[in-house]
């Protein structure tokens, strides 16, 4: 049997003998799209291959180390998570919001 355990933000796989991960571990992920070391542009692939439940939060104007509270809105739902978790619930991630629908407001090509 496979499982994931997570300590301190690390997920520590542990797999069948193929090395599948069996149990997903839910995941939240912050990007800073003015970030040069962590390119929001990686960051936003490595989320789209997650197959867990996952949150991504994303920061118009953050950089790789925010300084002034830039990243309070990161660490606010990272404190949301760890409460939840620490309880045993399962973390608080957000319904996905389906994508527009084009031919809802007429712009279907035709």
């Amino acid at each position: 049997m496979g499982s994931i355990r997570v300590k301190h933000g690390w997920a520590e796989r542990k797999g069948n003998s193929d090395g599948a991960v069996i149990n997903p571990c839910p995941t939240l992920i912050a990007v800073g799209l003015i970030d040069e070391t962590a390119r929001a542009a990686g960051v936003l692939a490595a989320y789209n291959a997650i197959q867990a439940p996952k949150e991504l939060i994303i920061m118009p104007l953050q950089h790789h180390h925010g300084d002034g509270g830039a990243q309070n809105v990161y660490q606010q739902r990272f404190d949301e998570w760890k409460a939840a978790l620490a309880v045993g619930k399962p973390a608080p991630i957000p319904a996905p919001t389906p994508a527009p629908d084009p031919a809802a407001n007429g712009s279907a090509s035709r």
